[in-house]
């Protein structure tokens, strides 16, 4: 099943409320679900991410990945091994990491949409 379709019902809210809470429609949702929809939108991607409480690469690669599984196991036995001013330093980078690729997807995403205005 589709992560996307996956979280919302485990949240229990239908496509309509969530496409509320994401401020578009219902059918985007739908498209979604269904996989119709090839490159969802980085802001989109954002307030899912924040709505369902998960990483982004979780929205775009799954969880069930065997990579994403292993790295996770992996940076939670280092965390587990740092003293505490270390494990906030980690955390720290991290956020600052995370911000740093939002910011990325961001501009990439901006300098597409005016790639395609300039073609018009």
């Amino acid at each position: 099943m589709n992560i996307i379709r996956r979280k919302r019902k485990e949240l229990g809210i239908s496509q309509k409320e969530l496409s509320e809470k994401l401020g578009t429609s219902q059918q985007t949702i739908s498209r979604i679900e269904k996989a119709d929809i090839e490159n969802i939108p980085c802001s989109l991607l954002v307030k899912l991410a924040n709505i369902f409480d998960i990483p982004i690469d979780v929205l775009v690669y799954g969880d069930n990945s065997d990579l994403c599984k292993s790295q996770i196991e992996e940076l939670w036995d280092v965390f587990q091994k740092l003293d505490e001013i270390n494990k906030a330093t980690l955390l720290l980078m991290g956020r600052r990491l995370n911000e740093a690729q939002m910011e990325n997807m961001l501009k990439k995403q901006i300098g597409d949409m005016s790639d395609k205005n300039s073609d018009m």
